[in-house]
């Protein structure tokens, strides 16, 4: 036996290993303890397939350990083309060979895995769509009533001299701020959040690190909050009349 593993990131976390570190495998505990294999690689690609922490063993070696050599039925086996290999062409002479099984490449897999989250996929995507429409309209009301009770102010300042430009200007301003509060406040929720979250579900089913949380996402965010804050002071203007000053002296 090569006595060799690959670890995805997860389980290198959660157990403080690094390549040539020595783990233990076995069928059982006790088996285990007999059974040392070195870590010659770190790498995501199963842990992604699969959507929990997995450590890759050969298959044959893993059989040999559990003592089910030839009556254990893999799920999967994966296969490594060499350079310049046509993917489509290797599929079709490998289930020509072996039609009892379903040979599929990397992208029908990883449909495969998609399809059968579909439900769970257009769910998430309706819960975004339904977020952001309703983010935006709570933002654009509140501007607008702020606008609307602060009247009376804005009408003074124009008395005073000051610009309608300026005025609107302030309004602008104002929901840039709140816009970014929002984000402030959003961004520092999110990773805490996703803490707990992937905490309930890693007691729940078992699957550890199933939200991430990506620096970008959170970039992106600010400047989708910022648009939002912008656009709904943009409304809450363009609702001002031209007459404002004289309108709201006389309520």
């Amino acid at each position: 036996m090569s006595r060799e593993v690959i670890i995805d990131e997860c389980t290198a976390d959660a157990y403080d290993l690094s390549v040539n570190d020595t783990i233990y495998v076995g069928g059982t505990t006790a088996a285990a303890a007999d059974n040392e294999f070195t870590v010659v690689g770190i790498s995501p690609t199963f842990s992604e397939f699969l959507g929990a922490p997995t450590i890759t063993v050969r298959l044959s070696e893993l059989q040999t350990l559990t003592g089910a050599t030839g009556t254990d039925p893999a799920t999967m086996i994966t296969i490594t083309l060499e350079d310049g290999a046509e993917p489509v062409a290797v599929q079709d002479d490998l289930q020509a060979d072996y039609p009892e099984y379903d040979v599929r490449t990397n992208r029908e897999q990883l449909e495969a895995v998609v399809g059968e989250q579909a439900t769970v996929l257009v769910g998430a995507g309706l819960l975004v769509a339904v977020a952001f429409l309703t983010g935006t309209a709570l933002t654009v009301s509140l501007l607008a009533l702020f606008v609307y009770q602060s009247r009376a102010k804005l009408a003074t300042l124009a008395a005073l001299g000051v610009s309608r430009p300026t005025v609107v200007a302030f309004i602008v301003a104002q929901g840039v701020l709140l816009g970014a509060a929002g984000w402030l406040l959003g961004a520092a929720l999110t990773v805490p959040l996703a803490q707990i979250l992937n905490t309930i579900v890693a007691a729940v089913v078992g699957f550890d690190g199933l939200v991430v949380v990506a620096p970008e996402a959170i970039a992106a965010s600010a400047v989708l909050a910022i648009g939002i804050g912008t656009l709904a002071s943009a409304v809450a203007v363009w609702r001002l009349p031209a007459d404002f000053d004289a309108n709201a002296l006389r309520s």
